[in-house]
This record gives C-alpha cells, sequence and structure tokens, in this order.
C-alpha cells in the first residue's frame, strides 16, 4: 500500500480498541500485511542501519508470537523524518533519539510545528558516534579546520545537525560532506572526503552489562573492509566540553576492533534511541506490543544483538529523554511488571 494513502492513521488509530475491531473488521489487510486495525507502521532509520534492522527484529518477535498484532517495520531517510511523518499519520510510532527530542523540545526549523505531544516507549538502543579518518596526518579533533572535509552522515539526518553542534561547541571549522553511512567506506578511500563516521552500539551503562562486547553495525564493517580507517582522539578538555552538553562515553579500545590504529581513549558522541508514540497512540495495541516483546526478552537477542540487553528488565527505560513522557499504556505495563520507576513521567490519559 502507499505511504500516502495512510495520511489519517493516526485519526483513525485513536479509539480503535478491541471493543470496536469487529466494526471495522472489514477494513481488514487495507492497511499493510497485519491487517488494518490490528497494525502498527513504525518508521525507523536508513535501511543500512543496525537501527532499521534491529527494529525488523524486533517486529518479527512481536509478529512471531502473537495474533493480535502486526508490526509493519520501514526504513526512512533518518530519524529527523519520523518527526514530521507521524505528525502528518504516516507512521504510528517511530524511532527517535534524544537529538531528535532536544530539538523538538527547542521547537527550531521544521520542529516548530509539531502538533503532537511526543511520549516514549521503550529503549531500543545506544549508538557511540565516532570520527574517523584514513589520513596519517589527521588523528585527532584538533587536525581539523575549514578545508577539512567531514561527513557525519547523510544530508537531513539528525546525526549531521548534532555533529555541527560539537563542532560549534569546540569551535571548530570544517567542510560539511554529507555522505550515506553505506558509502564512507568508499568515500574515505577515493579521497572525497577526509573524515568519515564510524560507529559502536549499546556501549554497557550498567553493571550487569559488563563485560559484554560492543556491537559494531554492518555498515562500520563495510567501512573497516573499505579503507584503513583511525578513530580520532579528542584532547580532555574538549571532551569535557561536549559532555556539558551532551552524553559521551570514552570507549576502551580494547572493547573494538577492525581499525588500523586506536589512540589510548576513544570518545563516542552518544546518542540514546527510544521507540516514540504521540501521546493518542491506541493504547491496546501498544500494550499488546509491549507484552509481547516483554514476554521474548530472554530471548530477544536471537533476533537481532541489537536486543540482547532486553533481557535487563530496566534497560527498557534506561536514558530516558529528559522532559518527556511515557505513553499512559508504556507506563501502565511498566507498572504491572515491576520495571516503573517513580522518577520517570507518565503522559496523561
Amino acid at each position: 500500500m502507499n505511504q500516502d494513502t495512510t495520511i489519517d492513521r493516526r485519526s483513525f488509530l485513536k479509539g480503535t480498541g478491541a471493543a470496536s475491531a469487529v466494526g471495522i473488521a472489514t477494513l481488514s489487510g487495507c492497511l499493510g500485511e497485519g491487517g488494518g486495525e490490528n497494525e502498527l507502521v513504525i518508521g525507523t532509520a536508513a535501511s543500512a542501519t543496525a537501527n532499521y534492522a534491529s527494529m525488523q527484529g524486533f517486529g518479527s518477535a512481536v509478529n512471531e508470537n502473537t495474533d493480535d498484532i502486526y508490526l509493519d517495520v520501514r526504513p526512512n531517510d533518518g530519524m529527523a523524518a519520523n518527526v514530521g511523518d507521524m505528525a502528518r499519520g504516516e507512521m504510528d510510532l517511530a524511532l527517535l533519539t534524544d537529538y531528535n527530542a532536544l530539538l523538538i523540545e527547542r521547537g527550531e526549523d521544521e520542529y516548530a510545528d509539531i502538533d503532537y505531544e511526543l511520549t516514549q516507549l521503550l529503549k531500543t538502543a545506544t549508538t557511540e558516534w565516532i570520527l574517523v579518518s584514513n589520513d596519517e596526518d589527521i588523528t585527532s579533533y584538533d587536525d581539523i579546520d575549514a578545508d577539512t572535509s567531514v561527513s557525519a552522515g547523510p544530508s537531513g539526518t539528525a546525526v549531521m545537525d548534532y555533529f555541527v553542534e560539537i563542532m560549534e561547541l569546540l569551535e571548530i571549522e570544517f567542510d560539511e560532506t554529507p555522505v550515506g553511512f553505506g558509502d564512507m567506506g568508499s568515500a574515505l578511500e577515493e579521497g572525497r572526503i577526509d573524515i568519515g563516521l564510524s560507529a559502536t552500539n549499546n556501549a554497557p551503562t550498567a553493571d550487569e552489562e559488563e563485560g559484554t562486547d560492543l556491537i559494531t553495525p554492518g555498515w562500520v564493517q563495510q567501512l573497516q573492509g573499505s579503507s584503513d580507517v583511525h578513530p580520532l582522539e579528542m584532547a580532555e578538555d574538549q571532551f569535557e566540553t561536549v559532555s556539558d552538553e551532551f552524553t559521551t562515553f570514552a570507549i576502551d579500545p580494547d572493547l573494538v576492533d577492525g581499525y588500523d590504529s586506536t589512540p589510548d581513549s576513544i570518545p563516542g558522541m552518544v546518542q540514546t534511541t527510544y521507540l516514540c508514540a504521540p501521546a493518542d497512540a491506541e493504547g491496546d495495541l501498544i500494550t499488546t506490543m509491549m507484552e509481547t516483546a516483554w514476554d521474548q526478552r530472554d530471548d530477544m537477542g536471537t533476533y537481532h544483538d541489537f536486543l540482547t540487553f532486553h533481557q535487563y528488565d530496566d534497560h527498557w527505560t534506561r536514558f530516558s529523554f529528559d522532559g518527556f513522557p511515557f505513553h499512559s499504556a508504556a507506563a501502565d505495563f511498566y507498572e504491572d511488571v515491576g520495571a516503573w520507576d517513580d522518577d520517570l513521567e507518565r503522559a496523561s490519559e
């Protein structure tokens, strides 16, 4: 089905709980493979990314274990696009980062006219962004100047805007050069950029997770195979400056491999990703989705490595976005399973 026909999904899904399912059963199949009113369309990230692949795994974990709901997991140009797609009703749920949430809170540019209350459902992953180069003369952030071509992802993605802010904090000028995640390696090898983007995922953030290997996304493995790259180091005062504004993580080089060389500590610029929804998204469907996923939490990692940490109950709500509540159905669910924290905020019914 063409996405253009889903413009009114939010108004349609609002209020279509179990009591009304029989009355609209004739629409089953109209909105996707899973069947009409029991379907949730989920916007994710670019098709080359692990965020998209992991949500396909999440969707499989739900779809294979219940007939009461169907998750239609779709790629998107970037998580920034998910914000507007939910406003237009083209997506019911979507992945967003804490940086997307910050821009919504600021109300800047395309985020100025968001007409829904954003709520959180569950944490999906953290991404530790790393700048890399194959140029032996570029080893640190101090080697970047106005003529240095830097790609922090394709145009229109929030991660590029995120790094623009980081560079502004550090008072570093650079030549912003968008490149797709899957093309980073070839762009570096062909000399189209001087510095590209790499990443790890799910750095251990709790005692029980210590000793767990970081995840290297497939596009990063492709990057490492295409060019002999090394992560850039960052001076301690620079790292502290960024840490005052954003989440950072000093990555132990022993936890990663595939690089030509590594500094003693790799500066990771951390973004947390949550599955989000407008506050008026249908609660019954969200409850069904979360109950089904929760029942699979011990085996979630078999669907995708990103989902390994979902075996830990508190991982589902860790690093939640400041200033944004949890959907009322999600809050009720976490209370029922004993995973709610009173420090978390609940959206109004």
